[in-house]
């Protein structure tokens, strides 16, 4: 649950270009440290709010849903629920205790 209740003040990742967005996630992503994937799919998602729903970069959607994948993967073990339980149980837990 540690994790889940860090959701709403875990920084997303800065970088000065997207080649080097991109190599973080990349490096995030190969790491089994679910708090770097909540990372990336942070990034993600707030790039993507940013352009108001526009397109992402192809690789920066891949190492998202890869994140994303790993990180609900991981989540679910936790919990003893389905992957697909794992965003709604996210959101659910978040309205209510955060």
């Amino acid at each position: 649950m540690e994790l889940i209740e860090r959701i709403p003040y875990v920084t997303a990742f800065s970088a000065p270009s997207g080649k080097a967005r991109i190599d973080l996630y990349k490096k995030a992503v190969g790491k089994k440290e679910p708090l770097q994937w909540l990372k990336v799919v942070k990034s993600c998602w707030l790039r993507r709010e940013e352009r108001s729903g526009g397109v992402e970069g192809t690789l920066e959607g891949e190492y998202g849903n890869r994140a994303k994948r790993l990180l609900h993967a991981e989540l679910a073990e936790a919990l003893g629920i389905g992957e697909e339980e794992v965003e709604p149980f996210i959101e659910r837990y978040l309205k209510e205790n955060i």
